[in-house]
């Protein structure tokens, strides 16, 4: 398959992975400050049930499963096509090298919205406590998110 105007698949490629890079971003970000609220357990009158209550700065519309499988299913959806649109060259497509950028493109798109959702997450708790980080704490979170655990020495 010879394509006859090149631009258009790189400019859908583009166009899609944006908004997979931003939706993927918004779901770190509410992923992260979710994940960092207080759980309190508060007792419904004389019923043994408990309800939870989440204290700190997090997104109330991330609670609502229709919002987190929605966001999954746009980010899934934009992902997919942004790379299969990338992976068409203008001269043909080839199976082999084809499926290497294909995976390459979504694995690129996942680590930057990653980064982009978890210092926004960051930035945003930091903004909200208005206390400074320590450069440490910094390496380590990055460390943990890498899946590498820092060496606590004293």
């Amino acid at each position: 398959m010879i394509l006859s105007f090149p631009i258009i698949p790189l400019m859908l490629c583009a166009l899609c992975l944006l908004i997979a890079i931003v939706a993927g971003a918004y779901r770190h970000w509410c992923k992260c400050l979710w994940m960092r609220t207080e759980i309190v357990l508060v007792s419904d009158g004389g019923d043994n049930e408990t309800e939870e209550l989440r204290l700190g700065a997090r997104v109330p519309a991330w609670k609502s499963r229709t919002v987190r499988i929605g966001s999954w299913l746009l980010v899934t959806a934009f992902s997919t096509l942004g790379a299969a649109f990338g992976t068409v060259p203008p001269q043909g497509f080839d199976i082999g090298h084809g499926s290497k950028y294909f995976w390459g493109i979504l694995l690129a798109r996942w680590l930057l919205s990653a980064l982009l959702g978890r210092g926004g997450a960051n930035y945003t708790l930091r903004r909200a406590q208005s206390l400074p980080r320590d450069p440490a704490e910094v390496c380590d979170e990055v460390l943990e998110f890498c899946g590498f655990t820092a060496a606590k020495t004293k």
